[in-house]
């Protein structure tokens, strides 16, 4: 949005970003003349898999005897040989993406916490001999099966956290039971398969995260993999201790075909795939259809099909790596799923519902006429900016660049509409701060959240109900105990009124007495921040950037800001229909009603959600006594370049007015006046001081505390 008062302009700052190669080490030969550029995914499939079926399920349909199953117990690790450390459990966690969580109920999110510390502790163990396969976990206080059913959870989990390679596709019909290999029931087997993981797997994320953007750390990735791996099923082997019989050896359906044997098929691509992207930070889900495996990607506000099983051609072409389906659309431009790759919908998964929506163009633009099918670069710099393309076809329409971040620090609102690089025009996006990984900044979820239309507003039960939830974690995860009645009441009609946000309450509970008398450790600290206000455990990159910053002398309330201003905290609140609001880093909180005035104007003016930075600059230049409320409506927004550009003519202009300024639809008096006027040459900015500076625009004003 322009300012037309350009010397007040203040916009908060954005990471430095500068393009950047990567030098990985690997060297592909050019694309093998003759071969084609775009194998027919039938074709390409039948060749490859012949007669082995890639993704395999193999149904439980009796529950085993519990007393042979490994057993989880919270806090207590006397049936495994080990107690699970804070950081064995941080280790295993950082290759959580967390995008598959957005679609869970409470309880199914609380049943793969669970699964999750049963597989932790099992890897953990270094000496126990386990009787069965079979894990098991208690579910008897949780509601399940209105949602998923016990085969699709169960399944889906093994999908979404394959750093868990134990796991076998065996799959049980009841909750509470995942299976492992046979092979790892032995504590001597399973211990060294997870220092063989260690190895490689910390080796090639240290190896990727020596880049710098996020899609040159994802290339990094695909690069890595199809280098170490080739595709093939693993044969028939007698590995099997436990009876005299061969079998084939079916961890090609996980991870540790890759770590171990250096072969694998599709699933065991996109285990790894997901174990790698996710320790570097972008968010990953793992589908599955048709027999196949593969990922989807969230990068820079867009989800891409990535596929790096089609890619690695080392058994058709020698050691080549092509990226064909490497950021590709994930649908075609008619809204089909892309050959090879629809989501299934079964009793084992249901994908086709808990998948986000997927760009219907591919940001690599790749020379299909050049020597060979390599990597074309995705950023650009242009001036002082930097552009992510997004697409790089024009057989897909416009080409389109999102605007990713500025050399002069911070992102102006007159920034450009198009730019050209390379002899084509983009037209470019902007949807703010960097996404940045795992923030969830670009909507995991993948739904339509409605931000850009506040006249559909969540009923006020629905709302009183999730907002006490809301305060309800908050006494849980902060404070260690349930809320009292009279504290719970309090916080939650402080944020029914709008008298309060989300920054507000982490303020009050952080920063309490009950708190501090805690008397946390650094470390303790920042897990308890992850916890509260993430929602998860910590990645360990993220972890040890706070630990850091708290050693070098950074104090506890400007970690706290930093925690209650990401994107990945508003996503939080987002869930539980409250304002996140704004923390300063001496742990001051701006007013949360100012705040929410300016996402109100974002959405009564512009007509959709604002930018997280602009959200944080009008904010502030209203609490610091920069601006009056009034004058940002009125010059800020109304006055905007951007308002200017829809061009409204005079009867949307009025209406325009009294949605913004009285919150309402027009009277049928009123309307007429300030319609004629305009019709007789009056000009709007009259029109709208005559709104602002109404008795009815002062009301609204009181209400957000103004």
């Amino acid at each position: 949005m322009n300012n037309m008062n350009k010397s007040k302009r203040s916009k908060s700052i954005l990471s430095l970003i500068t393009a950047a190669t990567l030098l990985t080490g690997v060297i592909y030969p050019a694309f093998p003349a003759g071969a084609s550029r775009l194998p027919d995914p039938e074709t390409q499939v039948a060749a490859r898999f012949q007669d082995v079926q890639d993704t395999v399920v193999v149904p439980v349909t009796e529950d085993p005897d519990p007393a042979l199953s490994f057993t989880y117990a919270p806090q207590s690790a006397s049936q495994a040989g080990s107690s699970v450390t804070k950081a064995d459990s941080r280790y295993w966690k950082q290759f959580n993406s967390g995008a598959i969580l957005s679609y869970l109920t409470q309880d199914e999110k609380e049943l793969y916490r669970r699964y999750e510390e049963a597989c932790i502790a099992v890897m953990s163990d270094t000496a126990t001999d386990f009787p069965s396969t079979s894990i098991y976990v208690d579910v008897s206080d949780l509601s399940l099966g209105d949602h998923l059913d016990p085969a699709q959870l169960n399944y889906m989990f093994k999908l979404s956290y394959p750093q868990y390679f134990i796991l076998s596709n065996s799959i049980g019909y009841s909750f509470g039971y995942i299976y492992m290999y046979p092979e790892f029931r032995s504590a001597a087997f399973r211990s060294a398969a997870v220092n063989e993981f260690r190895t490689k797997v910390d080796a090639w994320v240290a190896q990727a995260n020596a880049a710098v953007l996020p899609e040159e750390k994802e290339k990094a990735a695909h690069d890595i993999l199809c280098a170490n791996c080739y595709y093939d099923s693993p044969a028939t082997d007698s590995r099997n201790m436990y009876d005299d019989t061969t079998r084939l050896i079916d961890w090609d359906q996980g991870a540790y075909s890759v770590i171990h044997d250096g072969k694998t098929v599709c699933a065991g691509y996109a285990a790894v795939s997901g174990i790698l992207l996710s320790a570097l930070g972008l968010k990953v889900l793992n589908p599955t259809g048709s027999g196949h495996a593969w990922n989807v990607v969230g990068l820079h506000g867009s989800w891409y099909l990535y596929d790096a099983t089609w890619d690695d051609l080392d058994d058709a072409y020698g050691d080549v790596c092509c990226y064909l389906y490497y950021n590709a659309p994930g649908v075609d431009p008619d809204g089909s799923y892309v050959g090879g790759h629809t989501p299934e919908n079964s009793v084992h998964a249901d994908w086709e519902h808990n998948l986000p929506v997927q760009n219907k163009y591919s940001n690599v633009p790749l020379d299909f006429d050049g020597p060979d099918g390599n990597h074309a670069e995705v950023y650009f710099t242009v001036g002082d900016y930097t552009y992510f393309v997004t697409n790089g076809y024009s057989d897909y329409g416009a080409f389109t660049a999102e605007l990713v971040g500025c050399a002069c620090g911070s992102v102006p609102t007159d920034r450009p509409q198009t730019v050209t690089w390379l002899d084509k025009t983009y037209q470019v996006t902007y949807a703010g701060a960097e996404d940045g990984g795992n923030d969830d900044s670009d909507d995991s979820d993948g739904q339509d959240d409605d931000d850009d239309d506040d006249r559909t507003p969540i009923p006020d039960d629905e709302r009183e109900a999730l907002i006490r939830a809301f305060v309800s974690r908050m006494y849980t995860q902060a404070l260690g105990r349930e809320a009292e009645p009279a504290g719970l009441d309090d916080w939650s009609s402080q944020l029914m009124a709008h008298t309060n946000d989300g920054a507000g309450l982490a303020f009050g509970f952080i920063m309490s007495d009950e708190f501090r008398k805690r008397e946390l450790s650094n470390a303790d600290y920042v897990v308890t921040l992850y916890h509260t206000f993430f929602d998860r455990e910590p990645d360990e990159s993220g972890y040890n950037n706070w630990m850091d910053a708290l050693a070098k002398g950074a104090g506890r309330a400007s970690v706290l800001a930093g925690f209650v201003n990401s994107e990945e905290f508003g996503n939080l609140c987002k869930r539980y229909g409250i304002v996140r609001g704004t923390m300063r880093e001496d742990g001051s909180v701006v007013n949360a009603g100012i705040r929410a005035f300016v996402e109100r104007m974002y959405l009564k003016c512009l007509g959709r959600a604002g930018e997280e930075d602009g959200i944080v600059s009008w904010t502030n230049r209203i609490a610091n006594g920069e601006w009056q409320a009034g004058d940002v409506a009125k010059v800020g927004f109304f006055c905007s370049e951007e308002y200017q550009n829809k061009h409204t003519d005079n009867d949307t202009f009025v209406k325009d007015m009294y949605h913004a300024f009285f919150d309402r639809e027009p009277d049928e008096g009123g309307y007429n006046n300030w319609f004629g006027k305009l019709e007789s040459g009056a000009d709007r900015l009259e029109i709208i001081y005559g709104f602002t500076d109404s008795e009815e625009f002062g009301n609204l004003l009181r209400s957000y505390g103004l």
